[in-house]
């Protein structure tokens, strides 16, 4: 499945994953970050995509860290599609 990325991605990848709820900063910039790359790269594996051994194994850490599971990571994500299923006057 391939994302179309109408923006750029750095301002794509930050509405739904500024969402994420972590108390910790980073992580939110990590996953942001990672985002951000996979919207320009879709497909490719992380360590690719990554600019050093560093930063790939930050963000396999970030995806083992218990605080780190997908309902937390897709927060963000999962609001604004909510928000888009509900048009002004309807209901379910």
């Amino acid at each position: 499945m391939q994302v179309e990325v109408r923006q750029e991605p750095q301002r794509w990848a930050e509405e739904p994953f500024a969402g994420a709820t972590w108390t910790d900063i980073r992580r939110v910039a990590r996953v942001k970050k990672s985002a951000e790359t996979m919207a320009v790269h879709p497909g490719r594996s992380m360590p690719p995509l990554c600019r050093s051994p560093y930063a790939v194994k930050a963000t396999y850490h970030l995806c083992k860290h218990e605080a780190a599971p997908p309902e937390h990571i897709q927060a963000g994500h999962r609001a604004l599609g909510r928000d888009a299923m509900r048009p002004p006057g309807g209901s379910l």
